[in-house]
Order: structure tokens, then sequence, then C-alpha cells
């Protein structure tokens, strides 16, 4: 066929509207056999965003202005403005990378920054439990991201609601663990192994 294949370039499993569900953003592209189409926008593909909302999806691209229909080959999430509400950032094949600032409901949230001795610093590997009550949360640290030309760094960022205080359980690449509890929310916080 002429026509060009189209893939998804990036996407990350993250809480945009800090509701406590993993939402879904992706990026599309044509695939490099097709440089030349890089700047034609393609109706039938435009990138996508799907809130989670407790295990239903719901595409919310055009609403929040996300569905470019450029080529796009990569995406990261981060909060460039450290305001709690995690932004995207999008990386066309052609043109000026693009930031969509978010500010995207109520809900409460905690970032979590995590230290340890070298070689690794920032405890890649380590997973963190955050807990209210009945309600918890897991997140794992990773460096990197699941995008072709985006990445994100080791900072976790958590969605909570309307939780308001948390306990947090952080389980070391080795396997120590360590808890902190009646940690506030709202903010970032650093973990130091064994504090």
């Amino acid at each position: 066929s002429d026509l060009p294949r189209v893939g998804a370039w990036g996407d990350e499993l993250v809480d945009l509207d800090n509701d406590g569900d993993l939402d879904l953003p992706v990026v599309f592209g044509v695939v490099l056999d097709y440089p030349e189409l890089a700047n034609t926008p393609s109706p039938d593909k435009t990138d996508a965003l799907w809130l989670n909302d407790g295990g239903t999806f719901t595409e919310v691209a055009s609403e929040w202005g996300w569905n470019d229909q450029h080529s796009s080959h990569g995406l990261a999430v981060l909060d460039i403005d450290m305001d709690g509400w995690l932004d995207l950032v999008r990386h066309p094949l052609r043109g000026p990378v693009q930031v969509m600032r978010a500010r995207c409901g109520e809900g409460h949230w905690l970032q979590i920054d995590l230290r340890q001795d070298a070689p690794n610093i920032y405890a890649i590997g380590a997973v963190i439990d955050v807990t209210a009550g009945e309600q918890g949360w897991r997140r794992w640290v990773h460096a990197g991201g699941t995008s072709y030309n985006g990445a994100t760094g080791p900072r976790v960022h958590v969605g909570l609601g309307d939780v308001e205080e948390v306990d947090l359980s952080v389980r070391w690449p080795d396997g120590a663990l360590d808890k902190l509890t009646d940690v506030p929310v709202d903010r970032l916080v650093t973990v130091r192994r064994g504090q």
C-alpha cells in the first residue's frame, strides 16, 4: 500500500487529574519510512489521551487540546513548574517541542524523590507504597520512559484524590524497607535511605 504506516511513539501511565487512577496519554506518528509526511496532518490518527475513572477510560484529547494530527515521536510527562500537576511534553518529528501545562482537577498529590548511596543514588528499581486507611497506591522508581524520543526522571508522582495525609513504605532495590507515617500531601518529599 502507498499509505504511510502510523504507530504510537510514546505513552505513559500517569495520574494527570490527581484522582488516584492512572491515565494514558499517547503520541502517534508516521514511521520513518515516510519522513516527507511528517508535517502532513493525519485526520485518521491524532494523539490520544484516555482518562481513567475507576477502570473506565474516556478519550478526552480533543477536550484537553491534545489531539494534534501531526507526527510526534516523543512524549515526556513531568511536573515542569512544581505545582503538583503533571505536564505533557510532545516532541514532533518536525518542529519545536510542545508543552501542555496542566491544572486538571482538585485532587491532592505527592511527589517522591528517593536518595541512597552510590552507585544507584536515585534508587532505580525501588517500590513505593502509599497508603491512607484502606486506600493504597504502588509506584516503581524507573529512569527513562516508554517513548522513542522522550524520557522522564526517577521522581514518582501519586495523585491522591481527597486524601490529606499518607503513610509511605519504600522497598529499596536490595530489599531493605523504610517506612514513614503521617506524611502531609501536596508537596515534594525526599526520602533518604535509613532516615
